[in-house]
């Protein structure tokens, strides 16, 4: 049974588009400790708005930016000294709660962070090897001492002082269909392009060495294996996306112009 849940001077920040069908689960996750809840929307067009008003949070509208831009744009609304950053995807468990409490309460200088272990779902399980576990994230954070950055897809926390590795989880629902599994390879295929084209050099020999070695890794060395028949599908995933990462670098390195870019991510 869960304890009662006080409420923390902690800032919960979202970044949303068209979130309805994750957003009641997330909220609840959060609502009991939550400080406030701060929102910022772009291009919403279902009832994500109305859900969060509904929990209490303050909701802000800028068009998309990238995920870094936006990001800090939640964080700058935040009013609270410490700040816990969650996607709507994702929901709070009652032992990472109460986690967090303590570590607000004792309120260590030397502390500027809290990373989680993300688990995720996939098909009819919680993955709990291989390369998607733990998949540790920075999430709790003091709101002076850290700040996004990254490109412009993949963001990250950098974080000025100490980060304390909670065995905590942060509960992960990533995918509600194979489609979607499969979709966002992608925007991650993407983002490596950005980051490597001009910079790495195609070779057969790396592409096929790098894909199975990226099966072999997070089938057997980190026991993917032990996630059944999920878990094979993950790491047959995994070094797909590598050879297909690869080639795609082959392919816009023997391209002239930009790389393309949907106009919607513009």
């Amino acid at each position: 049974m869960e304890v009662n849940v006080r409420q923390l001077p902690v800032s919960v920040i979202l970044i949303i588009k068209n979130e309805e069908h994750n957003l009641d689960r997330c909220l609840k996750s959060v609502h009991a400790f939550a400080g406030e809840i701060v929102a910022v929307l772009n291009d919403c067009t279902d009832n994500s708005e109305a859900i969060l008003l509904r929990y209490g949070a303050r909701v802000y509208h800028h068009q998309w930016q990238g995920f870094v831009n936006q990001k800090n744009l939640a964080l700058s609304y935040a009013r609270n000294d410490w700040v816990f950053s969650i996607d709507a995807d994702e929901e709070t468990t009652p032992a990472l709660r109460n986690e967090m409490e303590k570590v607000v309460a004792e309120n260590d200088e030397r502390i500027a962070a809290v990373s989680f272990c993300r688990k995720t779902w996939l098909l009819d399980r919680w993955i709990k090897h291989g390369d998607w576990y733990p998949d540790r994230v920075v999430r709790l954070f003091r709101r002076d001492r850290a700040r996004f950055e990254g490109n412009y897809l993949h963001e990250k926390l950098v974080v000025d002082g100490g980060i304390l590795k909670s065995r905590e989880n942060l509960l992960h629902y990533s995918f509600q269909t194979m489609y979607l599994f499969l979709a966002k390879n992608d925007s991650f295929t993407r983002a490596f392009i950005d980051a490597n084209l001009g910079v790495k050099k195609f070779s057969m020999a790396g592409a096929i060495w790098r894909s199975f070695w990226k099966f072999f890794r997070g089938y057997f060395i980190k026991l993917g294996f032990l996630d059944g028949y999920p878990g094979f599908i993950i790491a047959v995933q995994q070094a797909y996306s590598t050879f297909f990462r690869y080639n795609m670098l082959l392919e816009y390195s023997l391209k002239d112009g930009p790389i393309y870019r949907d106009k919607e991510d513009e």
